[in-house]
């Protein structure tokens, strides 16, 4: 089943220039090195992706897992695809991210 909110998130990265959001989203995470507020695609609450604990899997990239649903991005269709994934920025790198998926703007 195809999620149609992340389907628009993709495409909204795909289509207004990837980069330029992927430095905005440094520059603010830079400002706010406490945290970074994300919406869990499955349960729709937010939460700061800095503080949210790592999952379990041994993938090439873990994800976070929300506090309140209790499920990460690893079974998400999309997690798998190479070109949703970013450089992590500095701020990210610093809480452990190597890469950024498409779903932590």
């Amino acid at each position: 089943m195809i999620d149609p909110a992340a389907t628009f998130q993709r495409k909204l990265f795909l289509d207004s220039g990837s980069e330029h959001d992927l430095e905005r989203t440094a520059r603010r995470s830079e400002e706010d090195e406490d945290g970074h507020a994300i919406g869990c695609i499955y349960c729709r609450s937010v939460f700061d992706l800095f503080l949210a604990p790592w999952c379990e899997h041994s993938l090439p990239h873990p994800s976070k897992v929300c506090p309140k649903c209790e499920r990460c991005l690893c079974a998400h269709p999309m997690y798998g695809q190479l070109d949703l994934w970013k450089e992590a920025p500095a701020a990210f790198r610093r809480h452990g991210f190597l890469k950024l998926f498409v779903l932590y703007f």
